[in-house]
């Protein structure tokens, strides 16, 4: 939807969610919160931050709960006001259309008897298997607003911080944010006394939120602009970028996170990267790609989230393509990875998969189901959640990923991590595991739970978190000064203690000389900078293979590969079964893919829609894709 000034718009990020009519929920906050206590009465919670102590809201045994409770966490979505009796996500937004409410309005059908605070706490007992949905809000102010909690345009309190505000903008100040004036009616001469009146106007902001019961928020707005004033973009349109200067977004994102954080309310910064730096195309609508955007300025867009990411709770992702990767950066593995190291253990979310963009990339090869393509490629790549506006849509995707669940046990594990994500965010404890499984004794190595382990020498300095780093960095990885940061310490602890029980002795403990058994991460049938008693089948050097690069099929794997340019008969054993492609006959092709895709860490990650470089091993000009069938 086209976004302008003065009037309330849909946000690009966790905004694009709610549509046109965003200034609805103030309308409704005071004239029509009776009919509102039907609509938004199911999908409300309070928590706070762990900061704050005593917010534990609950813990759950995760071996108890069933896969749809598990997969309701993986979602965020609007509420329809249908299913009163029933969620269909853990985590739900407020979010009212216009014509709905002024058409209800206007019949008379709609009063002001109900508070939001009594909507919100009247839905308090609703919970998933003993955990508690959560609330949010945009949080923004300006124009993009639900709650009304008192912030201006993010522009304005750019430019008065920076002491370069226009007339009308100066007008606006004086009229309705008096507060950030001195005595005198003028605006401080010092930018260390506006930042402190803005500080001021942030907390009470997030005291507003916290008193509505609001358990996260789609905000700070982390974008930077071409310029403030233009109207090239959703962003700039509707004045809800700070500055063009990195510098001044991050000093006022900072207070704001601050402010929130001080009132247990969760931070979800947006929108990785470059939407501010865009002209003329908007993701609402269609497909939008950065590569215009100069690689200088990327990097000064992606600053506010590199200096803010460890204070952040989350980072939402927006759907536009990124030249580099080939896909928009809500479905790039290389994406998350990447802000898996400036987040840590906090929430990576895609914006709305409803927006035109994302329909646009997916609906041409996935028909009507689209979404549902679009919300399993996004978990796979590496989101934590997903945002769906339609939740009859949200519905359909909890089925599948529910179905992706029961038929994937490599899926199933990445769920977990996401759920453990999900539920420190919620402050709720976990206790309990799934069943592991026995150690499966293999040549030279072990399996846990599908996690393939080989014996490695060590060597003197070697150390239990440097060999993860350099098997997954995802997982382990250096920080800005070289020092090595745990990303998941929930996957951390399970490969810990996996450690432990395959090896009699604990990680902290390795001895120089001696040979242990570690997990392969990144599946390439070794241990990253280590002696490995295995042995490889030589690489192919097949000089006259043509080698094209094309998307991976959906639903599409290695072995698809394999069996469509070799053929069954080439990849299947005489017991039935699919050979093994990092030893005997198969490695070869392994080893050569591998060489063709330096990128890929892990063939159990292969992302549908990205694009390889396969090898044309039948001749046909063409790389083929088919089922295995080994019967």
């Amino acid at each position: 939807m086209g976004l302008k000034k003065g009037i309330a718009v849909g946000a690009l990020g966790a905004s694009l969610l709610f549509g046109a009519g965003l200034a609805t929920w103030n309308y409704v906050n005071r004239h029509n919160s009776s009919y509102l206590s039907k609509i938004y009465s199911h999908l409300f919670s309070s928590a706070a931050r762990k900061s704050v102590s005593g917010n534990t809201l609950s813990h759950v045994d995760y071996k108890d709960l069933s896969l749809e409770q598990i997969a309701s966490e993986l979602i965020i979505t609007n509420i329809d006001g249908v299913r009163s009796d029933s969620l269909a996500a853990g985590f739900g937004y407020i979010t009212c259309d216009y014509a709905t409410v002024f058409t209800l309005a206007n019949k008379g059908l709609v009063h002001t008897d109900t508070s939001v605070s009594e909507i919100i706490a009247a839905t308090k007992s609703a919970r998933i298997g003993g955990i508690p949905p959560f609330i949010g809000d945009e949080g923004e102010g300006g124009k993009v607003i639900r709650l009304d909690i008192g912030l201006p345009p993010a522009e304005l309190l750019g430019q008065y911080y920076e002491g370069s505000m226009l007339h009308d903008q100066s007008l606006l100040l004086r009229e309705k944010y008096s507060s950030l004036l001195d005595a005198h009616g003028n605006i401080p001469a010092t930018k260390d006394t506006r930042g402190k009146n803005i500080q001021r106007l942030y907390e009470q902001a997030a005291a507003r939120l916290r008193n509505h019961q609001i358990d996260f928020v789609f905000a700070p707005v982390l974008d930077i602009v071409h310029n403030p004033q233009g109207n090239e973009n959703a962003l700039d349109q509707a004045d809800r970028a700070y500055s063009t200067n990195p510098d001044t977004v991050t000093k006022l994102a900072s207070l704001y996170i601050d402010a929130l954080h001080g009132q247990g309310i969760k931070s979800i910064g947006k929108h990785w990267v470059g939407a501010g730096l865009m002209n003329g195309c908007d993701p609402h609508n269609g497909l939008c790609a950065v590569d215009k955007i100069p690689n200088d300025k990327m990097q000064r867009a992606k600053k506010p989230f590199r200096q803010l990411g460890r204070n952040l709770d989350g980072i939402m992702l927006t759907h536009l393509i990124d030249p580099k990767h080939g896909a928009p950066f809500s479905f790039s593995a290389d994406t998350y990875s990447e802000l898996r190291t400036i987040v840590g253990d906090g929430l990576l979310i895609t914006d709305d998969l409803m927006m035109g963009g994302v329909q646009t990339w997916y609906q041409k090869q996935d028909g009507n189901r689209w979404f549902i393509a679009a919300a399993l490629d996004a978990l796979a790549a590496g989101a934590d959640a997903v945002i769906l506006k339609d939740q009859d849509k949200a519905l359909e995707v909890k089925q599948a990923i529910m179905a992706q669940m029961r038929a994937d046990p490599h899926f199933l594990r990445y769920v977990e991590e996401k759920f453990r994500r999900l539920m420190a965010f919620k402050n709720v404890e976990i206790t309990g595991n799934r069943e592991r499984e026995s150690i499966e004794t293999l040549a030279g190595g072990a399996s846990i739970d599908h996690q393939k382990w080989y014996k490695a020498q060590v060597r003197g300095g070697d150390t239990f978190l440097q060999i993860l780093s350099l098997e997954d960095t995802t997982l382990v990885a250096p920080d800005a000064r070289g020092n090595l940061f745990i990303n998941d310490p929930a996957r951390y602890r399970q490969l810990r203690d996996d450690f432990t029980a395959v090896n009699g002795v604990s990680p902290q403990r390795l001895k120089a000389g001696r040979s242990y058994l570690f997990p392969d991460l990144n599946g390439d049938g070794i241990v990253s900078h280590a002696q490995v008693n295995r042995s490889s089948a030589p690489v192919p050097l097949y000089t006259h293979t043509a080698q094209l690069r094309v998307r991976m099929p959906r639903h599409a794997n290695f072995y698809w590969y394999l069996a469509g340019e070799l053929g069954n008969n080439r990849i299947c054993s005489d017991d039935g079964t699919i050979k093994p492609i990092r030893e005997g006959p198969l490695n070869g092709y392994y080893a050569g893919f591998k060489l063709d895709n330096p990128g890929v860490t892990s063939l159990t990650q292969l992302f549908a829609r990205q694009r390889y470089t396969f090898r044309d091993y039948n001749g046909n000009g063409r790389i083929d894709f088919a089922k295995p069938s080994c019967r």
